[in-house]
């Protein structure tokens, strides 16, 4: 699909308010921006997928049938959101996902309904990027394709403009800057700017559970998980597992559905279940848990051909066992697989301060669905289970759960939404644009609060205690265009430095951690121990001796994060947080 629209240069632009770019193109970035735009405000989105915004709305052509290869549906509960899907309903954008389409398969070959029939649940007309498209058909500047490098993409310009890169000779000025994605690359985007709670706040974690992150070690923690689109013969899978299967009777699954039977026809139409019946093949698509993502792990943009050829069968075996197939069922009749692995899939914990946050001295701000809207919102087929209808914490100044809180609702489509829409508000109104929102650190401030189950599924653990995130040092701003970590030899570049210790040799197979519960036992235990219980992990007899003095000098490990080199694959070198 083309689905920026033409800009006219000649085109007098609106200027209510600041000029806005919008990095991110997923469902909180065209929230944000057609909110903007609709309150007057010039606003250019900048999406970097190279088959159009979406982000986990999303869905392909393939095999000539639509498939969503990410989020499988939908919910609405609060009355924003329920508001706006009814309008994309009678846009003849979206349709109902009928009533017992949806079920969990608790034992192989055993399904369950799903008891909350009540809940309204949308699925995309012609497939889940129909829910973008309708956004970006709205949006007069939408940037397809435009990679924004993490490696100063953004800067603060001698004037306070914001200044965004499209290319190696074109900056953009921008009087305020929304990021709309997470992960490395927006943990890296944010890594030189001022804004230092900013990027406090998209520092990231992958892994398949949520940590402790020791006292002040709150992060943001996402999950990998594979998601394999197969054809097989119509009939091949038992009709009882419906447009869609949560798996709760096999660690490598959480999630199977059938795309035909969901875009097949009208929700609750006879004809819908008549096409699935004449289709000559179905296409089905499973998304694997994040502990099987991690243990399998690859570069994501160039799966090499022998991880693809083992992740693809053991997810089709997994698949044979939970329907109750004979073995080797599925891999003698699949006619054609495709297999992505989702790197940055899902949030596992979600920030508490509240639906976004806005740095007014900087005007940056974030939104995203890893914000927390008070048990609001539902699912989407990859957060989780859904929550209770609830429209408050709309100003985003305060803290929406609880900092004793042990878990809140997952992420999904409708917290993305709400955030971008409720930041869009904040930015508009000039009054409220003077004010921080949702940017409190510290103990008395937001907390990372685990998901319940994980974020997907009742397999996938969390820790049981929220963390709060150690605020930045008032004198380690990020220079503008420089790192605040070399800025012209002053004490900053020290002062901020000093907070870390490098550990390299490290295994490959270490985790944080086993790394964060060495380096407990090094300070307790001095450095004897440590030298001698070393190899247990890998370490270096150089590194452990570093590791040990300094730990020494403080009993507590704030954070531990194993890097990784631009392929994603472990560089056996680890940063710790004292």
């Amino acid at each position: 699909h083309n689905h920026a629209a033409e800009i006219d240069p000649m085109r007098p632009r609106p200027h209510v308010g600041p000029q806005v770019g919008v990095i991110g193109g997923g469902i909180a970035g065209l929230s944000c921006a057609s909110r903007l735009q609709e309150l007057g405000v010039a606003v250019t989105l900048y999406d970097t997928g190279k088959r159009g915004p979406g982000g986990r709305a999303s869905s392909r052509l393939w095999r000539g049938q639509v498939a969503d290869h990410a989020a499988q549906f939908c919910e609405a509960r609060t009355p924003m959101f329920v508001s706006h899907m009814e309008e994309l309903l009678r846009d003849g954008k979206v349709k109902r996902l009928a009533e017992g389409m949806l079920c969990n398969l608790v034992k192989p070959g055993v399904v369950e309904p799903l008891d909350d029939n009540a809940v309204l649940r949308f699925v995309g007309e012609g497939g889940m990027g129909a829910i973008a498209d309708a956004a970006v058909g709205y949006l007069d500047d939408v940037r397809k394709d435009v990679w924004v490098s993490p490696n100063n993409g953004i800067r603060q310009g001698p004037n306070g403009k914001w200044l965004v890169r499209e290319s190696k000779s074109v900056e953009r000025p921008f009087d305020a800057i929304v990021i709309a994605h997470n992960g490395k690359c927006a943990e890296r985007l944010t890594s030189r700017i001022r804004a230092r709670s900013t990027h406090m706040l998209l520092r990231t974690r992958f892994a398949a559970k949520v940590g402790s992150g020791g006292v002040g070690g709150g992060r943001m923690t996402l999950n990998s998980m594979y998601s394999l689109l197969f054809e097989v013969p119509a009939g091949t899978l038992p009709v009882a597992l419906g447009a869609c299967s949560f798996v709760q009777c096999e660690p490598s699954l959480r999630l199977l559905s059938n795309n035909n039977a969901k875009h097949g026809a009208a929700a609750g139409s006879t004809e819908n279940q008549n096409n699935v019946a004449a289709a000559a093949n179905e296409i089905w698509t499973v998304i694997s848990s994040g502990t099987f993502g991690a243990k399998h792990k690859a570069p994501q943009e160039n799966l090499p051909a022998e991880v693809e050829r083992e992740v693809t069968s053991l997810l089709l075996e997994a698949i044979d066992r939970v329907a109750g197939l004979p073995p080797h069922t599925l891999s003698k009749r699949v006619t054609a697989t495709k297999l992505q692995l989702w790197g940055a899939a899902v949030p596992l914990n979600v920030w508490s301060g509240g639906p976004y946050t806005w740095d007014a001295e900087n005007s940056i701000g974030i939104a995203g669905d890893w914000f927390d809207h008070s048990g609001a919102v539902g699912a989407d087929g990859v957060g989780g289970a859904g929550g209770v209808a609830d429209e408050a914490g709309g100003g985003g100044g305060g803290r929406a759960v609880s900092a004793a809180a042990t878990t809140a609702m997952p992420s999904s489509i409708e917290s993305a939404w709400l955030s971008g829409r409720k930041l869009a508000d904040h930015i508009a109104d000039k009054q409220r644009r003077g004010v921080d929102a949702g940017l409190a650190l510290g103990p008395d401030g937001g907390t990372f609060v685990p998901t319940t189950g994980g974020g997907f599924g009742p397999s996938d653990g969390v820790s049981q205690s929220s963390a709060w995130v150690t605020p930045p040092d008032k004198s380690s701003g990020g220079a503008s265009g420089g790192s605040p970590r070399s800025s012209g030899g002053s004490s900053t570049a020290v002062s901020e430095a000093t907070e870390y210790l490098f550990v390299r040799n490290l295994s490959y197979e270490t985790t944080e951690a086993q790394l964060s519960e060495y380096l407990e036992q090094a300070a307790s235990l001095g450095a004897k121990a440590a030298y001698t219980g070393a190899a247990k992990f890998g370490v270096d007899s150089s590194s452990s001796a570093a590791a040990t003095a300094t730990a020494t000098k403080s009993s507590v490990v704030a954070a531990v994060t194993l890097l990784t080199g631009a392929d994603g694959r472990p560089r056996g070198l680890a940063r710790i947080r004292m």
